[in-house]
């Protein structure tokens, strides 16, 4: 008789292992999914809470919602991001605009790597919503445009300088050019 007690032990913690680590993706405040390869794009083999909200999924939206392009506001980003999957590579903090499923637009850092889930390829993808972040930025680029405006339309002579010697002149508007004569 072969004795199999430390092959039953090693399927014991490696169980035990695999609860843990589902665990932990579960609490993520990360939005975590998993697909297999052979069920890539059809459906997800784990989605924690996170992603569900991120989303907006809901009912049977949580395994196949949003996973064509549909879920992405420019499709052929998603196509792009598709391909790098398929040619083998993890893409890693690309910003994708989506769009939950009641219509919402949001943006996430997507990243992906290639793992083994419950004895299958799979790819686990992690989203961090960006949404803010990105509102803030066009907030700032509006923002910035204005103050330009203001600046090219003064009738005051205008120059914004900067660097550790003040010798780096980032602006100079027409009223100074035109001040000291020098060409547009």
């Amino acid at each position: 008789l072969n004795d199999i007690t430390e092959r039953l032990q090693a399927e014991i913690a490696l169980r035990e292992s695999e609860k843990t680590l589902l665990d932990i993706l579960e609490s993520s405040p990360i939005g975590i999914s998993v697909i297999h390869d052979y069920d890539f794009p059809k459906k997800r083999a784990f989605i924690n809470q996170a992603y569900i909200d991120m989303a907006g999924l809901k009912g049977d939206q949580i395994i196949t919602g949003g996973l064509g392009p549909e879920g992405w506001a420019n499709s052929k980003e998603y196509y792009k991001f598709r391909d790098l999957l398929y040619q083998g590579k993890s893409p890693s903090n690309i910003e994708a605009h989506r769009f939950r499923m009641d219509g919402v637009e949001w943006w996430c850092s997507l990243s992906t790597q290639k793992v083994m889930f419950e004895g299958h390829p799979a790819h686990v993808y992690w989203n961090i919503d960006v949404t803010k972040r990105i509102e803030v930025e066009n907030i700032n680029r509006g923002t910035e445009r204005m103050l330009r405006q203001v600046l090219e339309s003064s009738p005051i002579g205008i120059s914004v300088i900067a660097g550790r010697d003040y010798d780096q002149r980032l602006f100079i508007n027409d009223t100074l050019l035109d001040m000291f004569k020098y060409d547009k």
